[in-house]
């Protein structure tokens, strides 16, 4: 074997160098070949030109396979620069501690381990490791090393990412120019584990990072209340990334939480597997009150987003739950913003909490999500948005709790808001144009309970929406403060019933007739009386009849025609109240309504005909037993024989006349043979020549009508059948349906 000789400019040798220089003088007699230096016991000082004149000219010189290097508990004085060096052994630090920088730009390692120890900043961008690069806990430990700053911008490791217990940067000084991780570009084959208890203070920067197997950041703690605390945009993980509490089934002895203090951003990111945070913690810059003392932000305007992933791409499913294990719920306090994401798999929002009081905790606009999307038993105090977004799976909010009595802070600028729509802050959902190819479920839905001061609206805003199933209940409806299915379609509803209907027209009239609650009637009878007021304005802009359409077409097609002509008939009503029609035309309908249901029930007719004429024939008949009727001249009395009197040809009916004065169509032979005795006298003709007034001419035709209220009604049952009777053949030629 090849004798090592120390250059003359390292003498004298520390403790440390000496039992290295020896260990490669008996290399060849160590088990594999393998060097293993406790520094501990030998001053722990090592100089930084030795260490690296060992690496590079020391052991190649060898001519012998050295496959690890282990140093323990050395103290590294001075700058070691490794750069564009090729190192064929693996080097291992246990408990080390660099004193200054570690420079490893473009080199090439076989491996590199750093358990536990100190290091200030390890530059290491295009570094090729061909092993894991490891910077992570000892065995059996959680505490890992502390580094300031470490860069792998454009690294290639061909192992694993191990940075388990890891700390990087510092809690009392974070710097926004200088990344503690920033490895833009690098592309790991194994896992990039930045989990178990790592922490960073700044930004963790992987854009555009390539990761093979999975990005587990479980149990990790991210801190950079005035930036990015992870930002992978464009990155791409053919695994999972998991921002979640640490796995039960993980080899992770103790379980921990993870925590995000500032924003988390995956614009642009592309997930083969599952995009995991259940049981995370999520708190945007702008609460600090849910941030640990010593981590809040500076800015004058603090960030609101905690999460941002524009264009995300997930091959498999977002978890936003509750940990099973833990038991403890997802948090965002801020905006978890998954605009224009695409979801292969589920969106699993349960047992969420989602914290923006008033403004919008959650946003998908445009996302299209291929499996279900879940939001059961979750707590929002905000808008869970999700504008022109396609749930190809269907749409569960079952059991969802909404805190009405949050303060709005108005941290977002209305404009570019729902706060827009839905006239101020509010809570609920806000999904226009939505797409839901399955069931949108809505029950259980209910309020914060006990509440003494609500400050926001309960909305659920969905014009234009579209469903194939609804499956809804009344109080999920009722715990709403307002809400616009205006232009929804929908196929049917689940467990429709005709029970249904009362409820059904009566929250639809919540919203769209605001003026048919009971409580003002008697104020729109008096507004109606006014010239168009504010309040008659505001309620004729509110009123929508395609909602009505569509829930009688959904009743239609369940087969209940009586409950889908029972919504129609309330929609017409309340289009004669909320429209700009004037008082000929809205008393024109007042009369459809009454006689035909608005041409819906062209049989109404006969029935009041019926009804009047049983009326009638009672009050002729009484007329009749008062001698009032009395046969005509056509109807002369037939001699009898005695002691038998004389009667009419044509004998009295009361049933029959009373229908022979209702019907003009047909001759019952009753009216014209029976006529009342007597009428009032005919008035005085005026003299030639001679105007009257008015008065004159009104007194006249009073004067012509019949003496009695018997003859008076058979004056009115003329008219009266005439109408009636037109309506009745309209009505059943559809001429005057509503709508023609």
């Amino acid at each position: 074997m090849p004798t090592v000789t120390v250059p003359t400019g390292f003498d004298p040798l520390s403790g440390t160098e000496t039992a290295l220089h020896a260990a490669l003088e008996h290399i060849d007699q160590s088990a594999g070949r393998v060097v293993d230096i406790d520094a501990s016991a030998h001053g722990k000082t090592v100089r930084s030109t030795f260490l690296r004149w060992l690496l590079i000219e020391a052991l190649p010189g060898l001519q012998l396979p050295v496959p690890h290097l282990k140093l323990s508990h050395a103290v590294i004085k001075g700058e070691l620069d490794l750069s564009g060096t090729t190192i064929a052994t693996s080097l291992i630090l246990v408990e080390c501690t660099f004193q200054n920088e570690l420079k490893l730009h473009d080199a090439s390692l076989a491996g590199f381990a750093m358990e536990a120890g100190r290091a200030t900043d390890i530059l290491a961008d295009r570094v090729k490791v061909g092993g894991s690069l490891l910077l992570r806990a000892a065995r059996g430990q959680i505490k890992g090393p502390e580094i300031s700053r470490l860069h792998l911008n454009g690294a290639e490791i061909h192992g694993n990412l191990d940075m388990r217990g890891c700390t990087l940067g510092s809690a009392t000084s974070v710097d926004q120019k200088r990344p503690p991780l920033f490895a833009d570009g690098v592309k790991v084959h194994g896992n990039a584990m930045l989990s178990y208890g790592f922490r960073c203070f700044g930004e963790l920067r992987l854009n555009g990072a390539d990761i093979t197997r999975n990005l587990d950041c479980s149990g990790a703690q991210f801190r950079n209340p005035d930036g990015f605390t992870l930002s992978a945009a464009g990155a791409h993980v053919a695994g999972s990334l998991y921002l979640c509490r640490t796995k039960p089934w993980s080899t992770y002895p103790t379980l921990m939480p993870f925590a995000s203090y500032g924003l988390v951003r995956l614009d642009g990111a592309k997930i083969d597997g599952d995009l995991d945070c259940n049981g995370g913690t999520f708190v945007a810059a702008a609460f600090p009150s849910h941030m640990p003392h010593d981590c809040r932000s500076t800015a004058a305007k603090p960030d609101y987003y905690a999460i941002r992933a524009l264009g995300l791409e997930t091959g498999s499913d977002i978890r936003l739950s509750r940990d099973d294990a833990s038991r403890d719920p997802f948090n965002v306090h801020g905006v978890a913003s998954f605009i224009n994401v695409q979801v292969g798999g589920d969106l699993l929002c349960s047992y969420g909490i989602f914290d923006f009081a008033g403004e919008e905790p959650f946003e998908a606009d445009g996302s299209i999500i291929a499996g279900r999307t879940y939001f059961d038993h979750i707590q929002a105090n905000g808008i869970l948005r999700f504008v022109q977004c396609d749930f190809k799976g269907g749409l569960f909010l079952n059991k969802a709790q909404f805190d009405t009595t949050a303060e709005c802070r108005h941290l977002i600028d209305e404009e570019y808001t729902s706060q827009a729509r839905l006239e101020g802050p509010a809570c609920g959902i806000f999904a226009p144009l939505a797409s839901v190819e399955g069931s949108f479920i809505w029950q259980g839905v209910t309020r914060k309970p006990d509440e003494r001061q609500q400050r926001n609206r309960l909305w659920l805003y969905i014009p234009g929406s579209k469903a194939n199933v609804i499956r809804d209940d009344e109080q999920s409806w009722k715990a709403l403060d307002r809400f616009d299915v205006t232009g929804c379609q929908y196929d049917t509803i689940l467990d429709l019933s005709a029970k249904q209907t009362k409820w059904r027209i009566a929250m639809l009239d919540s919203q769209y007739a605001i003026l048919n609650r009971p409580h003002l009637r008697r104020l729109t009878i008096a507004l109606e009386r006014l010239a168009r007021s504010n309040t008659i304005q505001k309620a004729m802009q509110r009123f929508q009849p395609l909602p009505y359409i569509q829930l009688a077409n959904t009743y239609r097609s369940a087969g209940y025609e009586s409950s889908a002509t029972t919504v129609l008939v309330a929609m017409e009503k309340n289009r004669t109240r909320y429209s700009d029609m004037r008082f000929r035309q809205r008393l024109w309908r007042v009369l459809l309504r009454v006689c035909l249901r608005y041409g819906y029930s062209p049989f109404r007719p006969v029935l009041i005909l019926i009804v009047w004429a049983i009326v009638s024939a009672a009050v002729f008949q009484c007329a009749y037993d008062a001698e009032l009727l009395i046969p005509s001249k056509d109807n002369p009395s037939v001699p009898v024989p005695p002691p038998a009197t004389a009667r009419p040809r044509i004998e009295f009916n009361s049933i029959v006349y009373a229908v022979d004065t209702l019907v003009p169509i047909v001759d019952l032979s009753q009216r014209k043979n029976w006529v009342f005795k007597s009428l009032r006298t005919e008035p005085a003709d005026t003299p030639s020549g001679q105007q009257h007034g008015w008065r004159e001419a009104l007194q006249k035709v009073w004067q012509t009508l019949p003496d009695n209220p018997s003859a008076l009604l058979l004056v009115f049952n003329t008219f009266f059948g005439w109408m009636m009777t037109t309506l009745f053949a309209a009505g059943v030629s559809g001429l005057l349906r509503a709508g023609k």
